[in-house]
């Protein structure tokens, strides 16, 4: 903290100001590291005669913020070592419960949609590759029908995006076709009923040919969002036993976007980050 701030390191916890510069610290640190890695990558690839791309891997601002995690995100546009993302957009990121009416749910469908346009949005003043992320199940243990029924509902959300086509399919293939999972409504654990791999198949294998467009999905394209990774900084610790809940102005943001949605006003929603204006 010395080196970055010029002054000694501040216990995060012990108020406001010193938890936001401690994440900003961290947000700081990370981006470090990126540049020094996608950096050498480059220049080692350079000296084989190999274009080597990096591709970062990263969540969207809106789950990072709801998760109480720090990145860098939009300031990864300032980095010339790095080609593209991977929008690690999934049930498990898109199942976080939100708010809309005072009414704390998961809207899996919904949230989904609005991590792909964050995601979408950090390639604008760029316009490097972004590949978008779905996975037939996630990380925390569920049923086969909770995986098929939200797996379908974030797929048909990277398909509102047409300027997109290319996707990860399947992060680990292991842990989906050799793992048992529980039927719902039992404690019983199969492997993966043939009629969820057949439908997976079919989903996956259409992704192949799904071509870029130009053709933009109807309604509004004349309203976005001001976001900041400021957002990052302020989710945690909590003081004084104050916390809002997903944070205020993040419960704006799905309100907003939410009621468009679910009135099915064929909102188009775009992520406006400061960093990339």
């Amino acid at each position: 903290m010395a080196n970055y701030y010029g002054f000694p390191w501040k216990p995060q916890h012990e108020s406001p100001e010193n938890t936001y510069l401690s994440n900003k610290l961290k947000y700081q640190l990370y981006f470090n590291a990126i540049k020094e890695v996608s950096s050498f990558a480059k220049e080692y690839g350079k000296s084989k005669g190999i274009d080597i791309k990096v591709y970062i891997p990263t969540h969207s601002l809106v789950n990072y913020s709801s998760w109480q995690i720090v990145s860098p995100e939009a300031s990864l546009a300032s980095l010339p070592g790095i080609d593209g993302y991977i929008a690690q957009v999934w049930t498990g990121t898109s199942r976080e419960p939100t708010y809309f009416k005072g009414l704390k749910k998961e809207r899996v469908f919904e949230n989904a949609f609005l991590e792909y346009g964050s995601m979408v949005s950090m390639t604008a003043p760029t316009n490097r590759k972004i590949f978008f992320l779905t996975d037939p199940i996630e990380d925390w243990p569920r049923d086969w029908q909770d995986y098929k029924q939200n797996y379908e509902a974030t797929f048909t959300a990277q398909l509102l995006y047409p300027m997109v086509a290319d996707y990860e399919v399947m992060p680990w293939p292991e842990r989906i076709y050799t793992r048992p999972y529980k039927v719902a409504g039992s404690n019983e654990e199969v492997l993966i009923p043939r009629y969820y791999s057949t439908q997976m198949q079919v989903m996956i294998n259409a992704l192949n040919d799904m071509p870029n467009s130009e053709n933009k999905v109807s309604g509004s394209h004349g309203i976005g969002i001001l976001m900041s990774n400021s957002l990052m900084f302020q989710r945690f610790p909590v003081h004084d036993g104050y916390d809002d809940p997903q944070f205020s102005n993040f419960t704006d943001k799905h309100c907003l976007c939410y009621k468009e949605v679910f009135q099915l006003k064929r909102f188009t929603w775009k992520t406006l980050n400061m960093k990339t204006l």
